[in-house]
C-alpha cells in the first residue's frame, strides 16, 4: 500500500529549470494528484491541478497559464489561458493540448505539431507584424535544440507584397531548414 501527502514550497526541478512556488502532492496507490500547484521558469508562469494514473503512465493537467512567452514576448506572449494538458509517458513522452490541437513528442529530440496555428498567430507580435492571420498546420522538429526543420502549411497573411506586381501575395506554404 502506497500513500502519502507532500507539501512543496519554493522547490526547484533542475531537469526542467522550474521553480515550484507551492504544490500539494497526494499519492494513493496508483493515483497521484498534484493540487494547487504554481510553477514558474524563464518562459512560463502557470497554476495547475493534475491527476496521474501511474499504472497507465498518463496524466491530465487542468492548467491556468498566466503567461507563456518566448524572446521576451516578441515571438509569443500568451496570457490568461485555461487549458487541459494531457501527458502520456507509457512509451514516449507525449504532451497534447486538445483545444489548440497541439501535440508535442520528445522521442528523438523534440517535435511539435500544431493543427490550430491561429492560437500562435493571435499571441505573436512578430507574426502579427508580418501579417500572419492563420494556417492549416505548423510543424517543428529538432534533434539537439540548435538545428531544426520547420514548416508552415497553407498560411494566410495580409501584407503589401504583390506577385509579379499585380496579384496580392496572401497565401503560401514554406519550409525552414
Amino acid at each position: 500500500s502506497y500513500s502519502g501527502i507532500l507539501a512543496l514550497e519554493n522547490a526547484s526541478i533542475s531537469l526542467a529549470d522550474f521553480n515550484i512556488t507551492k504544490a500539494f502532492v497526494i499519492l494513493n496507490q496508483n493515483d497521484l494528484n498534484i493540487e494547487n500547484a504554481s510553477v514558474k521558469n524563464s518562459f512560463l508562469e502557470a497554476d495547475f491541478n493534475a491527476k496521474f494514473d501511474l499504472q497507465k503512465q498518463q496524466g491530465n493537467f487542468n492548467t491556468q497559464i498566466s503567461r507563456l512567452y518566448f524572446d521576451n514576448g516578441e515571438l509569443l506572449d500568451l496570457k490568461n489561458q485555461n487549458v487541459e494538458v494531457k501527458l502520456d509517458y507509457s512509451q514516449n513522452v507525449n504532451i497534447s493540448i486538445p483545444q489548440w490541437n497541439l501535440i508535442l513528442n520528445f522521442k528523438d529530440g523534440f517535435e511539435a505539431n500544431l493543427n490550430n496555428p491561429k492560437i500562435l498567430f493571435s499571441f505573436s507580435p512578430l507574426l502579427k507584424k508580418f501579417g500572419f492571420i492563420d494556417a492549416k498546420n505548423v510543424y517543428y522538429k529538432t534533434l539537439n535544440f540548435k538545428d531544426f526543420n520547420a514548416s508552415v502549411n497553407d498560411a494566410y497573411f495580409k501584407n503589401n507584397l504583390l506577385i509579379n506586381g499585380q496579384t496580392p501575395y496572401e497565401n503560401d506554404s514554406f519550409d525552414i531548414v
